[in-house]
């Protein structure tokens, strides 16, 4: 006998347990599971790292009909069948434990652990030891003097010796077998004697040899109820005994020479962590396993540009070019920029009078990572480009909408699979490596159906967001720091009050000495606990200012307090010094549904539903030059896109003729002519038509409107009786992403939902909410950015000097000149409202005033 171990991997209890161990669904860009690989391939490189075993095999089982199951159908039988996307993911496991060269048995009739344990008879005597590594208790009969079980799930890795077995259960490894026959075991429904439990099985077997030696001696059991529950059980007691038996003579040929580990195939390897996306697993591998032959070579050629006349001629001839600004290079005067033009090598310049030729092209392609960046860094030496332009970071986040914003070095990792690229690998490069990435992306957004969108919708908006971020928002500041004096007298006044009511002065923004006082000091009912203790939330301290006056100021106090520093004093200090104004960041990549963000200020979180919050828009004003502000917006968008996504007669006729949608809906939701509906019923009919766009259930529609369940049920199902094409349109898109795996907005952009079939109900249930709302808010999304597109291209053509600098969800926000309102007010309302065609007409409202918030409707 050697010295060697032999580790035996029970591959259906490894995968398992990854798979529910690692609560966050991972998935590939393309919406494949791959969490239960994931934490088998970890388990895999931990048992080869820890362990260092010199033989090795995985034994999978085949399926649930087993020689098991012909003895008692009912083995097993309650267990809920093998999730969906867990099973998707065996095929990729099976093809890991191929890559690694471990040798796998598997055999129909049997279970993986009779394999196992028929590999242990027929080799535990050739080896020092052997480790099985499992979590089912059943293979713990196996254990013996050179033969341990490894439970790397339980206690973070627990290995069983003869010691640790008769610790853990009370009797030893030889007699597990009895021990389950007398109080079954629930996991694989063996049933035992019922009314047998831990407790009094290993009691039995403390006295008695096996189950077998206690069923012919029950006249030697002291207790009567015990021994009349064995006399009653002796079938059951030998049928889970030979249910729990681990066989040993399955027909399998094993030598032990066949198990010895090899060296993994590192091709196939590469090739399967690739496409699964494991990219740490990957940079994991060894030099010696991988080289960067794998991808694109980095040994890229620096070329001169010799005749710059020549250059820009080929340049022409192939309609494009990529470019990258160093960054690291940039001086008071000069901009060094690195150029590609083929495969071949890499051009680096910073010649002003080249660049300007070079970017004046209209009618070639600029390729570049990042380019409304680009723009920014360009105009500060008077650089205009005028190119068609073709961003890697978009195109990337297009591709993959889960991926997000990525940056360069991910997209070569992710597209070109060069591995352990870091940014002086590819340093003045970058040109070179955008040049193939706009072929990989070129090809996958057609794959996809997403050119349109891409060239027609996101590249021109590249521009305007560029366009936009330079002009800036000239800011009130005057008003602000006169708002923010005012706020300081009201927040001391109600701090008077709060401590007055309180009984006790204390820091009001301390959750913990808040806590302190609502609950200890005036005995207030606590609502919700926290880790730390008592919550003092907006919600809890709401549901207390029913009865209590103190949390009703508290929240007047937080709500002022949040706005003054959040906006009234933030909004002055982010005023550019140059400009005096505030140059907000737009966010193009990075929502899945295609909104757009903004950072630095936020402008989509500038309240408008408390009187003090909708005063801030007050200090946005026009700049210099111009007259006013121009709010255009668009009516019930979302609404509009789901009449048409659905195309349910009803609703496309009250949109038809221009009806209110919230009273027409409580019309039909109550049973009422429209003139009769009131507030509140209009009210409740605004809150369904918006929750059944947000896929909200009837509980959460039910706190929405402060009713019970079932009336908000009763009002979910009369709004689907009433438009019962929406419901077969919600249903069919649940339908589709449980198949696919995303939805589409009507331009095409897609949303993966991995998780729409994950076992967990809760997250299950958001997956089929964003299912339902993605391809309605993604569409709202598409078009608004088409009506910026189609607007600021009119505005170019016409020569108008209004420009706009704001995008707020649905609204477009501009500052005019007096002598253009006229035009503007015309060529903004049309490009919004012909932005696209679609079975309702789309509808803006239009107003102007001296500020964001003093405005007044024109038709």
């Amino acid at each position: 006998m050697s010295d060697a171990k032999l580790c035996l991997i029970d591959a259906n209890s490894l995968f398992y347990r990854a798979y529910f161990a690692i609560k966050a669904q991972l998935v590939t860009s393309s919406g494949q599971p791959t969490n239960a690989v994931f934490g088998f391939v970890k388990m895999v490189n931990r048992i080869l790292d820890e362990l260092k075993p010199e033989y090795l095999a995985v034994c999978f089982d085949v399926s649930r009909v087993t020689h098991r199951t012909e003895k008692f159908a009912d083995y097993k039988a309650h267990r809920a069948p093998m999730p969906e996307p867990l099973l998707a993911q065996v095929p990729a496991i099976k093809e890991v434990v191929r890559a690694y060269n471990f040798p796998v048995f598997e055999l129909q009739g049997f279970e993986a652990d009779d394999v196992i344990a028929s590999i242990v008879h027929k080799t535990a005597k050739l080896v020092g030891k052997v480790v099985i590594i499992s979590s089912d208790k059943d293979i713990l009969q196996l254990v013996g003097p050179n033969v341990e079980v490894y439970n790397p799930y339980k206690d973070d890795g627990i290995v069983f010796t003869e010691e640790v077995v008769k610790d853990k259960f009370g009797v030893p490894p030889v007699k597990i077998l009895d021990l389950i026959a007398l109080m079954g075991d629930a996991s694989d429904n063996i049933p035992g004697a019922h009314g047998i439990g831990e407790k009094t099985a290993r009691e039995l077997l403390a006295d008695f040899k096996d189950a077998e030696d206690l069923i012919k001696n029950t006249d030697k059991i002291k207790r009567a109820r015990v021994k009349k529950i064995i006399e009653e059980n002796i079938a059951s007691i030998r049928l889970s005994r030979e249910l729990a038996c681990l066989r040993v003579d399955v027909p399998i040929d094993v030598r032990l020479e066949d198990l010895k580990v090899r060296p993994a195939d590192t091709d196939k390897l590469w090739e399967l962590f690739s496409r699964l996306e494991f990219k740490g697993m990957l940079k994991g591998l060894s030099e010696t396993r991988l080289s960067l032959a794998h991808g694109p070579s980095l040994n890229i050629a620096r070329k001169e540009i010799g005749d710059p006349a020549e250059l820009l001629k080929r340049i022409e001839e192939k309609g494009f070019f990529a470019f990258f600004i160093d960054a690291d290079k940039l001086t008071d005067d000069r901009v060094s920029v690195n150029l590609a033009v083929d495969e071949d090598g890499v051009y680096e310049t910073q010649d002003k009078g080249f660049l300007k030729r070079l970017f004046s092209k209209s009618d070639c392609t600029a390729v570049g990572h990042d380019v409304k960046k680009a723009l920014h860094i360009l105009s500060r030496y008077s650089l205009k480009p005028k190119n068609v332009f073709f961003d890697t970071l978009v195109a990337g986040s297009l591709v993959e909408s889960s991926r997000g914003a990525r940056d360069l070095e991910s997209l070569l990792w992710d597209l070109l699979k060069i591995n352990g690229v870091g940014r002086l690998d590819y340093l003045g490069k970058e040109s070179h490596f955008l040049f193939l990435l706009k072929k990989e992306l070129d090809a996958a957004l057609k794959d996809k159906g997403l050119s349109r969108l891409f060239f027609d919708v996101e590249m021109p908006a590249v521009g305007i967001l560029f366009e936009m971020e330079d002009s800036g928002v000239a800011i009130d500041t005057v008003f602000l720091k006169k708002l923010s004096l005012e706020l300081d007298k009201k927040l001391e006044k109600i701090t008077g009050k709060i401590y007055e009511l309180a009984g006790c002065t204390f820091n009001i923004n301390s959750p913990k000495q808040l806590s302190d006082v609502l609950f200890n000091k005036l005995k207030l009912p606590v609502i919700k606990k926290t880790k730390t203790g008592a919550s003092t939330d907006e919600e809890v301290l709401t549901r207390l200012s029913r009865d209590n006056e103190l949390p009703k100021i508290l929240l007047e106090y937080r709500q002022i307090s949040k706005l003054k520093t959040t906006y009234i004093d933030a909004l002055p200090q982010l005023v550019d010094e140059k400009s005096g104004k505030i140059h907000s960041t737009f966010n193009q990549v990075g929502a899945e549904t295609g909104r757009l963000s903004s950072s630095n200020p936020n402008l989509q979180n500038i309240p408008i539903k408390t009187e003090l919050g909708a005063s801030i828009r007050r200090a946005f004003i026009p700049s210099g030059g111009f007259d006013a502000i121009m709010s255009a917006d668009y009516s019930q968008i979302e609404l509009r896109i789901l009449a048409h996504l659905s195309q349910d007669p009803a609703l496309i006729e009250a949109f038809g003729e221009d009806r209110d949608i919230h009273r027409h809906t409580a019309s039909l939701i109550f049973g009422v002519d429209e003139k009769d509906v009131s507030s509140d019923m209009r009210d409740n009919a605004k809150r369904v038509n918006f929750g059944i766009i947000y896929g909200m259930s009837s509980y959460g529609l039910a706190k929405d409107l402060k009713v019970p369940p079932q009336t908000a049920q009763v009002f979910i199902d009369e709004y689907f009786t009433r438009y019962p094409k929406v419901k077969d349109f919600l249903d069919s898109q649940l339908v589709f992403v449980k198949k696919h795996g995303y939805v589409s907005t009507i331009l095409g952009r897609r949303r993966y939902i991995p998780e729409i079939n994950n076992a967990n109900m809760a997250v299950r249930s958001f997956a089929e909410r964003q299912a339902i709302n993605a391809p309605i808010q993604g569409s709202a999304a598409d078009l608004i950015k088409l009506a910026m597109v189609d607007t600021a291209r009119l505005l170019r053509k016409e020569g108008l000097d209004s420009r706009l600098i704001m995008q707020v969800h649905d609204e477009l926000v501009f500052e005019v000149k007096a002598k253009e309102t006229d035009a503007m007010i015309k060529l903004v309302r049309s490009c919004m409202e012909r932005a696209i065609s679609l079975k309702v007409p789309l509808k803006t409202t239009i107003s102007i005033g001296k500020n964001w918030l003093e405005t007044e409707e024109v038709s």
